[in-house]
């Protein structure tokens, strides 16, 4: 007769621990590294395709961002440059450099609804700061089901540094 617990979460194979992937999530320090490296990239991006759409386009953008709101139509880039990164490849400019990327609880890449809640919760005022909470994630981690990690750091979560 086994003694298993019939009352225990299922186990698996691929690493998923109640939730949390195997890789451990990194610190706040490469948080916000990766927070000053995405917001410079894509403000050089808007200032970029401004520009190019000036000169050589149909002035669409220069257009809104003259008539409208600058800050809108730079929030609507932020967040198509957040979500077409991390959908497409996973991670972001920012991620690339520091080497790390998003998965999900299973430690799978993050499904695009997922990318989805995650972009939609940076739009939530001081997201960006929400991982400076000692012991928590960022609230678009949280909200999402993401983590951000380096791929193949098996170490435990506890024992995540600010590398």
């Amino acid at each position: 007769m086994s003694r298993r617990n019939p009352y225990a979460p299922p186990s698996s194979s691929h690493g998923h621990r109640g939730g949390r992937p195997a890789q451990a999530a990194v610190g706040p320090l490469t948080r916000l590294v990766h927070l000053f490296i995405d917001t410079a990239f894509s403000y050089l991006l808007f200032v970029a395709l401004v520009t190019a759409d000036y000169y050589v386009g149909s002035g669409i953008l220069w257009e809104f961002s003259t008539s409208l709101s600058p800050f809108l139509v730079a929030l609507t880039l932020f967040a198509a440059y957040y979500f077409l990164a991390e959908a497409l490849f996973g991670r972001t400019v920012g991620k690339l450099i520091t080497r790390t990327c998003v998965v999900d609880g299973s430690g799978r890449r993050a499904a695009v609804w997922r990318i989805a809640v995650r972009t939609g919760a940076r739009l939530i005022p001081f997201d960006a700061l929400s991982f400076l909470i000692p012991g928590k994630r960022g609230w678009h981690d949280a909200l999402s089901g993401t983590f951000v990690v380096r791929p193949g750091d098996r170490r435990t979560r506890s024992n995540a540094d600010d590398r």
